[in-house]
């Protein structure tokens, strides 16, 4: 999916949360709550096999964030985009033998291992927040685990960046990129693999990470190209 760079970093935010649990938890369907989500949606991922064939009995949904101020009367103003991601296991069903094999209490261990001070690129990095209890259907376990960004809105635009530091990738690492400002992962459809230096002939948002199978994938570098005309 491309990404439209003309949204917030709070929406692009949410987006790449989704986009991060979808790539580290193949097993547990994930929901983006800004996309539009029903009940419906959150009990088919709990109970049926979906296309993808991923387990049954574990869903993820990455919820609308709040906005809270670091300081009331900072000028900018500054303040902190709390994310909340919940939680939602039907415990029979996840620790069946077509289950996801999570109980919503390691789920909700591994989330904050994958999130806690993972950086977006843009200047962001999300730090855990907390964790409680939330409310649902009977038969169901579900935790709402929140996270944190401090954020400033700018009175006046920066200068974008005009490149990229190029770092070797070390052994036994993939590096992934894309051009379109989407989440780079290995199931990415816009994301390549890097192999060899390579041209960028337009204007572009330029997103690398690596990853292997024995680490969590790193921290995203981003930065917006301009290419040099002569």
């Amino acid at each position: 999916m491309s990404i439209d760079l003309t949204q917030s970093a709070i929406e692009l935010d949410q987006e790449d949360l989704f986009a991060r649990y979808q790539y580290a938890f193949p097993d547990v369907p994930a929901l983006l709550q800004r996309r539009g989500v029903i009940e419906s949606d959150v009990e088919t991922k709990l109970e049926s096999l979906n296309s993808k064939n991923q387990k049954v009995g574990a869903c993820i949904i990455v919820l609308m964030p709040k906005l809270l101020p670091e300081q009331r009367d900072s000028p900018g103003p500054r303040y902190f985009a709390r994310y909340p991601v919940q939680v939602i296991v039907w415990p029979p069903a996840a620790l069946g033998a077509t289950g996801a094999g999570y109980s919503a209490e390691s789920l909700v261990e591994t989330i904050i291992g994958v999130t806690h001070y993972f950086a977006f690129g843009r200047g962001d990095t999300l730090v855990f927040d907390g964790c409680e209890p939330a409310e649902v259907k009977p038969g169901r376990v579900s935790y709402l685990v929140y996270f944190r960004r401090l954020g400033v809105v700018e009175v006046l635009a920066k200068s974008p960046l005009v490149g990229i530091a190029g770092v070797p990738v070390a052994a036994g690492h993939e590096a992934w990129d894309t051009t379109d400002g989407s989440y780079p992962s290995p199931i990415a459809p816009t994301a390549a693999r890097y192999a060899a230096p390579f041209l960028l002939p337009t204007v572009c948002t330029l997103r690398v990470a690596t990853n292997s199978g024995a680490t969590q994938q790193s921290n995203i570098a981003q930065a917006d190209i301009t290419p040099v005309t002569s």
